[in-house]
């Protein structure tokens, strides 16, 4: 029978690898930041006498922000995705119906995720459908798993869009 500590080693070491990734982001977040990216002017409005800031320009934020975060998102996601996995071998005894097909049910509102949840991880047991129905896994529920989700959707289609200030 594997235990806990084995079925949990795969997740353990895709958040590892998130959180890698996010101090990178974070490095070279402060190397764009610090290399001021932005010029700032000024100029006296002449009605009010106030002095008046602007931005004049701004160079643009660099790929990395993107791939990385895209890393970082992809990491996560798929650290739910094994988790599934692992949930439906333990309740299948290591014989899930369809092993290329589970995956970590979120969906876009409770409506979608009640109609999918199923399909996402068949051979779950009720308890642990029960369990994962208390983390709120849709829009509206728990808006951080539904933020993960679409953000891990977008990136897999297009870099995520980055800005700095």
């Amino acid at each position: 029978m594997t235990s806990v500590d084995e079925r949990l080693r795969h997740v353990i070491l895709k958040i590892k690898r998130a959180k890698e990734h996010e101090a990178e982001l974070q490095r070279q977040l402060r190397l764009y930041l610090d290399g001021k990216p932005y010029k700032v002017g000024h100029k006296h409005d002449p009605a009010s006498r106030k002095l008046i800031y602007y931005v004049t320009s701004v160079d643009s934020a660099p790929d990395c922000l993107a791939l990385i975060a895209g890393d970082i998102i992809q990491n996560l996601m798929s650290a739910l995705d094994h988790l599934a996995y692992q949930i439906v071998c333990r309740d299948t005894n290591d014989n899930p119906p369809n092993p290329n097909w589970i995956y970590f049910p979120i969906a876009d509102d409770l409506q979608k995720y009640d109609a999918k949840k199923g399909g996402k991880m068949q051979g779950a047991s009720a308890a642990t459908f029960a369990a994962i129905d208390v983390l709120k896994p849709y829009k509206g529920g728990n808006d951080s798993l539904w933020t993960l989700y679409r953000l891990n959707n977008i990136e897999k289609h297009r870099l995520l869009l980055t800005v700095g200030s």
